[in-house]
């Protein structure tokens, strides 16, 4: 069940960073990430690997997603500047750092198939985000192509790193595929 209040609860904060960014309240999706975490920081079983999650997602997310910005490729709604990723977006970062222990747990020892799924989830949530009028896309083929794959090599590394710390924590880890 705590899986999937993680998995819901994830959904509502995209909602809430998303939608925030439409209507430049950029702050109530940062803040309902924000509070993600937290509680599920305080729930959580794997605290030390979720801290480091966290801190990883983070730096990389707004690298990547300042990159698009600065390369051209899109535009973010509620941008404090222009050459580096909005506050929101860096919410989503937060929020989505706290589901790799949690509701994807299943997909956390299997870089493979997470850079697999966070290729094909990307444009669909750029996409979204897009229609809901969060994001431009300026690039299509860029939107399609790189983004995609810096998405699934990012979240195959986060695994990775992931799957290091809880070995250290005398946790199992399974295999690649």
């Amino acid at each position: 069940m705590a899986k999937f209040l993680n998995f819901v609860a994830f959904q509502l904060v995209w909602l809430a960073c998303v939608m925030g960014a439409s209507y430049h309240y950029f702050w109530a999706g940062l803040a309902c990430a924000v509070i993600f975490a937290c509680v599920t920081l305080l729930l959580s079983e794997t605290v030390g690997a979720d801290m480091v999650l966290l801190a990883v997602a983070l730096a990389g997310g707004s690298l990547l997603d300042s990159s698009w910005a600065l390369l051209g490729v899109l535009q973010y709604e509620s941008a404090p500047w222009d050459w580096f990723a909005p506050p929101w977006i860096l919410g989503l970062w937060l929020a989505f750092a706290m589901t790799i222990n949690h509701s994807l747990a299943w997909l956390r020892f299997k870089p493979l198939w997470m850079a697999a799924l966070a290729a094909l989830a990307c444009p669909f949530s750029y996409y979204a985000g897009e229609r809901l009028g969060a994001v431009v896309w300026l690039n299509t083929e860029l939107m399609l192509t790189l983004v995609p794959l810096t998405w699934g090599i990012f979240l195959a590394l986060l695994c990775l790193i992931n799957r290091k710390i809880l070995q250290r924590e005398g946790r199992h880890a399974v295999s690649l595929a």
